[in-house]
């Protein structure tokens, strides 16, 4: 028993696929630690009313740099199919357009600044401003920890992950300590972001160079720039930036309909509950995060399928102890990790987690049908991204109608993208046969 025991183990650790979910797992549930710790010690150095500006400014953030990891993704596809950088230079093209459409998000989002802080309901201008410079630097890191994951290099990815979140925080508590402002918290993340590029440059400058951007030249070589090749791979990017962008609605966009439709003490306080629930959601990542590269189009249906598995696994193991826990101790969780002062939510918790574990679900779904070019599922994210805006635009009386309105679009999209797994065309022809022999 003893050695059957140990043979297991043991070719559990010679098996690569788990090994790198050990390695990324660890590196993520440790970067994640570190995020949710910025949480609870902000919730205590800050307002209400602060609290929810700065998880506003970052639920903005993330869904804007869905197009960065777009074209991270896009990176980690094309790296982790060339083992001997034959598509460098297409790598390198592609990083380099990430950059500039970012650059002008940037300037779009200086524009619309004053709009942003009267809809919002923001007490300055200013951090709208440290948002949009966020957004190229955020762009260069992203692509360059994509590259470590397409090289399948998971503990310079996780050292990077780890600067960032560690210095977000510790920065974040000396800028507000002295003074408590919306706009000192976003520079601390500005300076964690930069310090944490320095560190993904020095793993992957050698390999693959950063280029010189010239903005008096992009205009006259874009044709240059914009070849076959790369155009095949930016039309698989705007179907990945389509699905990514629709999971971040999934699970962030809750949090901007209440800022919107309640007031800034009920977003402040929503805001805390949402930050504790998503827990499940970036526990989960480095799941998602090891499937892509090693789910291939070259592979088998049944080898995929075996991956697909042994990560659905994986993220019931993490998902469901957190549910049951949150489910049976909302106050006392809320209490230890962010403070007293949100236990007026409590009851929120456990559904919101329920959205999440479905949004993480939807996930981990999207990057396995992504990673082998599955544009059909373009149907149901689209679906669900309307789903959401429509039931949240007329139904949104009270903050518990909110959450039911993510839980039950959440639910549904989970659904059919299991039909889409188990090939929705036979589904379908299914359906209209019993359909036929019904009648």
């Amino acid at each position: 028993m003893i050695k059957t025991t140990l043979k297991s183990i043991r070719d559990s650790l010679n098996d690569n696929f788990l090994r790198n979910n050990v390695i990324f797992f660890i590196g993520s549930m440790s970067v994640a630690f570190l995020n949710y710790l910025y949480y609870p010690v902000m919730t205590r150095l800050v307002d209400l009313e602060t609290f929810g500006e700065i998880q506003t400014l970052i639920s903005i953030l993330t869904q804007i740099t869905v197009v960065t990891s777009v074209f991270g993704i896009v990176a980690v596809n094309i790296t982790s199919h060339d083992k001997d950088d034959s598509k460098k230079a297409l790598v390198s093209k592609i990083e380099k357009v990430s950059i500039i459409f970012m650059l002008a998000i940037f300037f779009l989002l200086v524009i619309l600044s004053p709009s942003l802080k009267e809809n919002l309901q923001f007490a300055s201008i200013s951090p709208f401003f440290i948002l949009a410079i966020l957004l190229p630097l955020s762009a260069i890191f992203a692509f360059r920890v994509a590259y470590l994951q397409g090289q399948h290099e998971f503990k310079s990815l996780s050292i990077a992950n780890l600067i960032f979140a560690l210095l977000k925080l510790l920065l974040g508590v000396l800028a507000v300590i002295t003074l408590a402002s919306t706009f000192r918290a976003m520079i601390g993340i500005l300076i964690a972001q930069t310090l944490a590029i320095a560190y993904a440059l020095k793993k992957t400058i050698a390999r693959l160079p950063l280029f010189k951007l010239d903005l008096r030249k992009i205009r006259a070589s874009r044709l240059k720039l914009l070849d076959r090749e790369l155009v095949k791979e930016l039309k698989y990017g705007s179907f990945i930036f389509l699905i990514l962008f629709s999971v971040t609605i999934f699970y962030t966009f809750d949090i901007i309909v209440i800022k919107k439709f309640f007031s800034p003490t009920e977003a402040g306080l929503y805001s805390g509950i949402a930050t504790v629930s998503r827990i499940i959601f970036f526990a989960n990542m480095s799941v998602s995060g090891v499937l892509l590269p090693s789910v291939k189009i070259t592979n088998s249906k049944s080898e995929n399928h075996k991956l697909l598995l042994k990560s659905l696994i994986i993220m019931s193991i993490i998902s469901l102890p957190i549910l049951l826990v949150f489910a049976l101790f909302p106050e006392q969780i809320l209490s230890l990790l962010i403070g007293h002062k949100y236990t007026a939510f409590a009851s929120l918790l456990p559904y919101l987690s329920v959205s999440v574990i479905l949004a993480s679900f939807i996930n981990l779904l999207f990057y396995y049908f992504i990673a082998l070019r599955k544009y059909t599922i373009i149907i149901p994210a689209i679906a669900g991204l309307m789903g959401i805006l429509l039931l949240s635009y007329l139904s949104h009386t009270t903050i518990n109608i909110v959450v039911y309105n993510f839980i039950i679009v959440n639910f549904i999209i989970a659904f059919a993208l299991i039909l889409f797994l188990f090939d929705a065309k036979k589904v379908k022809a299914r359906f209209k046969h019993g359909a036929t022999n019904h009648a």
